[in-house]
């Protein structure tokens, strides 16, 4: 096993998260996805399975890869980077004030702050059970992937080498600057969130609360788009 040092490790996260992340980007644009999703059913004028697929991407991507990356480069310490399960001094307190804050944000965020644009990412018009299950456990695959990267193996190596402040900067530059395509409320928003992630994740050593409160605001987002689209409509009921 190569041991680098703390620097370079930082260096190659900075690096490869960025690269990584342009071509997750640009995963809408890839054949090579449009023509798997249609052998399993999509409607190419609609996407839905195509979407599914971009994030199951971005997942190996941003999650697996790195993961693979960091036992062959590193002293192979995951739980050094963030891969852990939270822990510390009052964490009941780290879950229960952030998971009120990001639930209280969804029941009583204006319907002008929702970018109805984006969200959801799948243009359906009929949300039934089965397809709300499939767009949720998309989110979580995807994001489980994205904050071990952002809050996990890029922050924490920045931490190491640099120190508490400068790691939290860079992870905030980052963060707001890949928000930027979805407009400007969520770029400054993110910027701002991405320092509360890195907060909660230096505290407690993981970057669970942080993947966990991303899936909720996630899943909120496209749920509160789809209530307050006159074109969508939800279904419970059917659920085959």
């Amino acid at each position: 096993m190569t041991v680098i040092s703390a620097i370079n490790e930082a260096a190659i996260a900075i690096g490869y998260f960025s690269l990584a992340f342009m071509i997750y980007f640009f995963s809408p644009q890839y054949q090579f996805l449009k023509k798997a999703a249609i052998r399993l059913g999509d409607v190419e004028a609609q996407p839905e399975i195509r979407i599914y697929l971009e994030r199951l991407l971005g997942f190996i991507l941003l999650g697996l890869i790195p993961w693979v990356g960091f036992l062959i480069i590193s002293d192979g310490k995951l739980s050094h980077h963030g891969l852990a399960l939270p822990s510390g001094d009052h964490i009941w307190l780290w879950w229960l004030i952030p998971l009120v804050l990001f639930i209280g944000i969804y029941f009583f965020r204006p319907e002008k702050g929702v970018n109805t644009a984006f969200y959801p990412q799948v243009r359906k018009e009929d949300w039934d059970s089965k397809r709300l299950i499939f767009n949720t456990l998309s989110w979580a695959v995807y994001l489980i992937g994205y904050e071990f990267a952002f809050r996990g193996w890029l922050f924490f190596t920045c931490l190491n080498a640099f120190g508490y402040f400068p790691a939290v900067m860079i992870n905030c530059a980052v963060y707001g600057i890949t928000h930027i395509p979805k407009g400007i409320s969520e770029a400054f928003g993110a910027f701002f969130m991405g320092a509360l992630f890195c907060i909660i994740a230096e505290s407690t050593g993981s970057f669970v609360i942080p993947c966990v409160l991303h899936i909720i605001l996630a899943v909120g987002n496209d749920l509160k788009a789809i209530a307050i689209n006159p074109q969508m409509h939800f279904s419970l009921k059917r659920i085959a």
